[in-house]
């Protein structure tokens, strides 16, 4: 099927470099399966713009499927990042397009040492 990344969020911090460091990490695990075609993220940003949304509105469920469609996606991948005093946690889904369903979660909790903090900036 195709899939859309449509990115992971943190709240207050839309620019951290932990979020680009997820979403390319998850665009080339999934680009390492045949049996899947990736959007470039470069045509998500045109529906964005088109639609008038930001990728903030993609963490919503609903939000997510709709640019799924606009897009003849299959699933869209997108999560969460949560700061906490001593460790991060890292909540990411892959969403059914067709079904609304949530496909796969994870849950990742990662301890704070210097390299993530740099990367929350």
């Amino acid at each position: 099927g195709v899939v859309a990344v449509s990115g992971f969020a943190l709240d207050g911090n839309p620019s951290a470099g932990l979020l680009t460091l997820l979403d390319e990490m998850a665009l080339s695990e999934i680009s390492k399966i045949d049996s899947f075609m990736l959007v470039e993220r470069q045509q998500i940003n045109v529906v964005l713009k088109e639609q008038k949304m930001s990728l903030s509105g993609l963490m919503d469920t609903s939000q997510a499927i709709q640019i799924g469609m606009l897009l003849s996606a299959n699933y869209i991948v997108t999560g969460t990042v949560i700061e906490m005093n001593s460790t991060i946690i890292i909540f990411g889904r892959i969403i059914n397009v067709g079904t609304g369903e949530v496909e796969s979660v994870a849950q990742i909790i990662v301890p704070k040492d210097e390299d993530v903090e740099k990367l929350l900036l």
